[in-house]
């Protein structure tokens, strides 16, 4: 009789909020948040699982290697280079200067072949300049 006492108590818990107490199911098969991993499943991830755990670390490797080249070209892209691919930067401020940086950095391939190039910057070709030549 002592056993079912016992095995009755330990399967109750008290919740502090109601004051009463709850039986705890003595299975664990019924709820899956209650499931143990079978041992196949602990030596086997899934293929996502294991795709997704090298994939994101190296993509955000090349992100943070990509933006801190971009910085690097940034910065002096910002003091120099901006003034000599488009004339109308060659006044800027050091507001705009600071401004520009963030952009200098997420574009910097396209920006250092204009700069390196001196290209000149393309010119608009809207439907109002085109209504303009005739």
């Amino acid at each position: 009789m002592e056993i079912a006492a016992a095995c009755t108590l330990a399967s109750t818990v008290a919740n502090p909020i109601a004051g009463d107490v709850l039986p705890l199911p003595l299975d664990r098969s019924g709820d899956p948040s209650l499931r143990r991993p079978s041992a196949r499943a602990k030596k086997n991830p899934p293929v996502n699982y294991l795709i997704t755990m090298t994939i994101i670390p190296v993509l955000l490797t090349v992100l943070g290697i990509y933006l801190a080249l971009g910085l690097v070209f940034g910065v002096p892209f910002a003091l120099s280079g901006a003034k000599s691919i488009d004339p109308s930067a060659a006044g800027g401020t050091w507001g705009f200067k600071l401004l520009i940086i963030p952009g200098c950095a997420l574009f910097w391939p396209y920006l250092l072949v204009r700069w390196v190039k001196k290209s000149p910057p393309p010119e608009e070709y809207s439907a109002h300049r085109r209504a303009a030549k005739f």
